[in-house]
């Protein structure tokens, strides 16, 4: 894929994960992905996601619903929090590519 084209797959994607209709308000699921505060009570599972989830369980899944989230709510937290993670990760890597001045 071109790198034209992967730009148009990865703006879509943002637009799918960040704009569309949901749970959440668009604006929420922006400052998600941006590693902002954004609801006390998903802001330390996407801190989590963030940071690769590797540490993640059902157990916060279950301590989430149990706080009054919901399903989608959960879901589109996680979305936003990955997709944040992955721009963190391909802005480093394209910048990694830069050639440095002088």
């Amino acid at each position: 894929m071109g790198a034209g084209r992967l730009d148009d797959a990865v703006s879509a994607l943002r637009a799918a994960i960040l704009g569309a209709p949901g749970v959440l308000e668009p604006g929420v699921r922006q400052a998600i992905a941006d590693r902002m505060p954004a609801d006390p009570r998903l802001d330390g599972y996407v801190a989590s996601v963030a940071g690769g989830g590797s540490t993640l369980t059902a157990r916060h899944t279950s301590d989430l619903l149990a706080a009054g989230c919901s399903e989608d709510e959960i879901f589109e937290a996680t979305l936003s929090a990955a997709l944040g993670a992955a721009d963190r990760v391909r802005a480093g890597g394209l910048g990694a590519l830069r050639p440095s001045p002088g």
